[in-house]
């Protein structure tokens, strides 16, 4: 019974318009877990996948803590910015002499945007598309990838307690992959958190944040 909870509930997990619809009492139990059965192959009866699926952790504490990350979005105030790039560069020992050049060539009075992530292997440094050609050649052999035509969306949430409230980074994620939007980059500096999308998604990754904001 312990593996059809866990299979059940793992299937639930991954979808977040389940977990949505789920938490508003707005499936049919019965119809769903017929459903999983066919499309997972479930070895398990029909009865003990409804059990399972009445089991998924929705309790008190759960929602409550769902209605306070909804808070943390409220009134935020929502900023995009198009025609940038990701390079991924080699984080190689001599690296750091390097990057002083970087921002020599980032024009900050025109508000070109130059952001710069470090990881144990890489580098990441998000900038204008502009500036792409002249940072190639900066690390002429460093470069690893170079990812060009997206867009930045900018959240300053009015709530200061964004970084101590469990599940605002899955929230933000889960109402992006429900519209199929995927996620290039996401930095979070509370109370601002900036996410990169494909250009071609920049809209509907706007509207999707809107509504969020607005408490829909």
């Amino acid at each position: 019974m312990t593996n059809i909870t866990q299979g059940v509930w793992n299937i639930i997990s991954q979808d977040p318009s389940l977990q949505k619809n789920l938490q508003k009492n707005l499936i049919n139990i019965r119809a769903l877990s017929k459903y999983m059965i066919n499309k997972h192959s479930l070895k398990a009866s029909l009865d003990s996948v409804i059990s399972a699926i009445r089991r998924y952790p929705t309790s008190k504490n759960f929602k409550e803590n769902i209605s306070g990350v909804r808070e943390i979005f409220l009134d935020a105030d929502v900023a995009t910015k198009n025609n940038l790039a990701c390079l991924t560069l080699r984080n190689q020992s001599d690296i750091q002499k390097y990057l002083a050049e970087v921002t020599k060539i980032t024009d900050f009075e025109k508000r070109e945007t130059l952001r710069m992530i470090k990881g144990k292997n890489n580098l990441k440094i998000i900038t204008d598309m502009n500036n792409v050609q002249k940072i190639k050649s900066l690390f002429p052999e460093g470069v690893v990838e170079v990812k060009e035509n997206l867009s930045e969306i900018r959240v300053l949430t009015p709530d200061v307690r964004a970084d101590k409230t469990k599940g605002v980074a899955a929230k933000l994620s889960n109402e992006l992959l429900t519209n199929e939007i995927n996620i290039n980059e996401i930095i979070f500096c509370v109370p601002e958190i900036i996410i990169y999308v494909e250009q071609k998604d920049l809209l509907k990754a706007h509207e999707t944040i809107i509504q969020l904001c607005k408490g829909r």
